[in-house]
């Protein structure tokens, strides 16, 4: 495992720096965490995280991964219990800044995503704007389109709300903010260590979701169009929330993709390892005749 602290290739100052894999790629504008295993020379894999985890969500993967392909895990700012930039960054800004940081970090080959939650959205839009540099995308329980049924939108604004207020209050009493934010957390059931980290400063994606949500040039769901690339999108049948609708399930299949619902809940990779690690592992595999079928 190698750590670099990473600065802009036209800055000569830049030195090797060992520090258990994580690198800290920055600008004068921005700066991002990045943690790599594996063989830089091999097929690079980015994991990206969503609310309220960190890059460590990744690790069951990595673990499984590192000896054959280069994993890459990016955690976005003001998560893991760092503030980085009080006000964040609006979701097309993140694809950007990692898009830069790969960049930046040497990465110059099409790269496969795996991702959740925000991570997807992210992703999305990383593979929207950025299509030759996304080989394949693993997309896990957020898509562009959700059911729009009263129901599923209460549950979604009981919970997005109080996101967004909290980090309202935590740019004036970070612990009020923080401890909403907890406690929201808690009440989707987020792993106990996750909502031990989680703070006030990682609602900002909630609160620009909303903002540009208001203004369909702006809108972080673009069009609600499936990923170019081939696409496996795997689901919860039991979260209480349905962040996709069968239009998403259906074009993704059409596009040439795969899509698989999974009985557990928001985090059932993590709890359904064992049943999601295999269906991840046989779609970015290139020996794979599947995925050969769909890179055809």
């Amino acid at each position: 495992m190698k750590s670099y602290k990473s600065q802009p290739k036209n800055n000569k100052s830049a030195v090797p720096l060992m520090s258990l894999g994580r690198s800290i790629v920055q600008s004068a504008k921005w700066s991002l965490n990045l943690k790599t295993s594996g063989d830089p020379s091999r097929q690079p894999i980015v994991f990206l995280h969503g609310w309220p985890d960190d890059d460590t969500l990744w690790q069951p993967f990595i673990d499984k991964l590192s000896s054959r392909y280069y994993c890459i895990t990016l955690c976005w700012p003001n998560f893991a219990g760092r503030v980085s930039r009080r006000l964040g960054y609006r979701i097309p800004e993140l694809a950007d800044l990692a898009v830069h940081a790969l960049e930046e970090h040497g990465i110059k080959q099409k790269v496969i995503l795996v991702t959740h939650d925000w991570g997807a959205l992210i992703g999305y839009h990383i593979e929207r704007k950025h299509p030759d540099k996304v080989e394949s995308m693993v997309s896990m329980d957020v898509a562009l389109r959700f059911k729009k049924n009263v129901v599923n939108l209460a549950l979604m604004v009981s919970y997005q709300a109080p996101l967004v207020i909290s980090w309202g209050i935590g740019l004036v009493l970070p612990p009020l903010g923080t401890l909403l934010n907890k406690a929201v957390a808690m009440m989707v059931r987020a792993p106990k260590h996750r909502v031990k980290k989680t703070t006030w400063a990682n609602g900002y994606l909630y609160f620009y979701l909303s903002l540009d949500g208001l203004l369909p040039d702006r809108s972080p769901l673009l069009d609600g169009k499936v990923p170019r690339c081939p696409t496996l999108f795997l689901y919860s049948t039991k979260s209480p929330i349905a962040f996709h609708d069968s239009k998403w399930l259906s074009d993704i299949q059409r596009s040439g993709g795969q899509s698989k619902g999974i009985k557990g809940d928001h985090w059932f990779f993590l709890s359904k390892f064992d049943e999601v690690f295999p269906l991840v592992e046989n779609f970015i595999g290139k020996d794979d005749p599947v995925v050969e079928r769909i890179l055809a």
